[in-house]
C-alpha cells in the first residue's frame, strides 16, 4: 500500500467535521518531539490543542475503541 493509499484510508476514520484540523503525516520531526520511535510500524494518532500541547496519543492498530479515545479528546477541545 502506498503511503497515499494510508493517508486517505486514515483520513475515512476522520469525523468530516475534524477533517480542518487534522494532518496527517509521516515526518521524523514529529516523531522525535512525540517521542514515536523512527522504526515503529503502528499508526500514532495525536490530538493537540490550540497551544500545541498535547491532549491525547493513541499508538498502534486503529480500533473503535482508539478512535473513541480520539473522538473524546477533540470534543473536550471543543467544549473549553
Amino acid at each position: 500500500m502506498s503511503e497515499e493509499d494510508v493517508i486517505g484510508t486514515a483520513k475515512e476514520s476522520v469525523p468530516q467535521r475534524y477533517h480542518d484540523q487534522t494532518w496527517i503525516l509521516n515526518s521524523q520531526i514529529m516523531e522525535s518531539a512525540l517521542g514515536v520511535p523512527s522504526d515503529s510500524e503502528e499508526a500514532v494518532i495525536v490530538v493537540l490543542d490550540k497551544n500545541g500541547n498535547l491532549i491525547s496519543q493513541v499508538h498502534g492498530k486503529v480500533t473503535a475503541a482508539r478512535m473513541s479515545e480520539v473522538t473524546n479528546a477533540l470534543q473536550r477541545l471543543t467544549s473549553d
